[in-house]
């Protein structure tokens, strides 16, 4: 791998950068795909994208690699988190300008070489900031960019939810009832900060302990949440980050984010199966359910087994936490998606 003196990594070449040292740690462990799979807790088809550059892989198996493969690991941290910058600058950077079009050839009388014709005004090229940079003017740029899209993606879910409170009123759309929704459109009283509401449960309640899961941790005591809201059980549903826009698809093994068009029909719909009090294990069109694998990391386990991380509660805001962990669900915009103890955007999760 070659960097640029100071640690730092081209941008553009950062992603197959990556995908070829993990492809050296690959060769170097001398485990075949299935094995390498097994020993960092990923899918084959998972571990396929990750060593053929489709995907930046998460943190955690990253450095499963590293460790099998005996690489040096502060040097690849470096390069893996330039590879998710460089998807998220490659994200935000705007569409050339359509090039202004000629006429054709012989279209009209040939006025001779005297005459003269209006030439369209050049377009300077694009260029990007901090590419002439050393390495402390580049990374300054490039969190800057970072923030933007935090606070675009915010914004994004701000506006969403005035327009839908200004055009549903106490009366959304059915396909909005059918799926997570939030305070307006259950027609429910906002209870008091930090006070659990009241909830009706469709069936008799199950205990967190029934489950194999322990205590549900109150609303008061997760971020910002202020109650719970039942989701009605549905069919096969897309489960949609409202921060990103995409859809979360699932093999047996990886959870992670894709583009809700270019997902496989079968890899990206859940199914909610209600546990009595806002409480639901997520079950993925495969028959494995959504659940944690530490504090940070997510995965499928299966659903009929007694794994006290798939156990998951809707607050009223559409948010989506785990009982175990007490963690958000997050998405973001390097297709990556992870539980997290605090505010952030992509928060907020949708059925369609």
């Amino acid at each position: 791998m070659s960097s640029n003196g100071n640690g730092h990594y081209e941008t553009d070449d950062a992603r197959q950068l990556l995908a070829r040292e993990l492809r050296r740690l690959q060769v170097q462990s001398g485990m075949s795909l299935r094995e390498l799979a097994r020993q960092t807790l990923s899918s084959d088809s998972a571990l396929s994208r990750y060593l053929a550059g489709q995907v930046v892989p998460p943190w955690p198996v990253t450095e499963a690699l590293s460790v099998t493969g005996k690489g040096d690991l502060d040097s690849l941290r470096v390069l893996w988190e330039q590879a998710r910058s460089a998807r998220l600058d490659d994200r935000l950077r705007p569409a050339p300008s359509p090039p202004t079009v000629a006429e054709h050839p012989g279209a009209g009388p040939d006025l001779g070489p005297d005459a003269t014709t209006a030439s369209p005004t050049p377009v300077a090229p694009a260029t990007v900031a901090g590419t002439d940079c050393d390495a402390d003017g580049w990374r300054q740029p490039m969190m800057m960019r970072r923030s933007v899209a935090a606070w675009v993606a915010m914004a994004s879910v701000g506006v969403g939810l005035l327009i839908g409170r200004l055009t549903w009123g106490a009366d959304p759309p059915d396909e909005v009832m059918d799926g997570p929704v939030l305070q307006s459109a259950t027609a429910r009283p906002t209870p008091a900060r930090g006070v659990p509401p009241t909830i009706p449960s469709a069936q008799p309640s199950r205990s967190a302990s029934q489950n194999g899961a322990s205590p549900a941790p109150s609303a008061s005591a997760r971020p910002g949440a202020v109650g719970t809201t039942e989701v009605a059980p549905s069919t096969q549903r897309r489960l949609l980050a409202g921060g990103t826009g995409e859809c979360l698809a699932a093999d047996y093994l990886a959870v992670y984010m894709i583009s809700c068009a270019d997902a496989p029909a079968k890899a990206q719909t859940w199914l909610l199966m209600p546990l009595g009090n806002a409480q639901y294990k997520i079950q993925a069109a495969i028959g494995r359910c959504l659940a944690n694998l530490d504090s940070h990391t997510v995965r499928t386990v299966d659903c009929s087994g007694g794994d006290p991380g798939m156990i998951w509660i809707w607050d009223s805001n559409s948010r989506l936490w785990n009982v175990h962990t007490g963690h958000s669900l997050v998405a973001d915009l390097a297709h990556n998606v992870y539980l997290h103890p605090d505010e952030a955007p992509g928060q907020f999760w949708t059925l369609r």
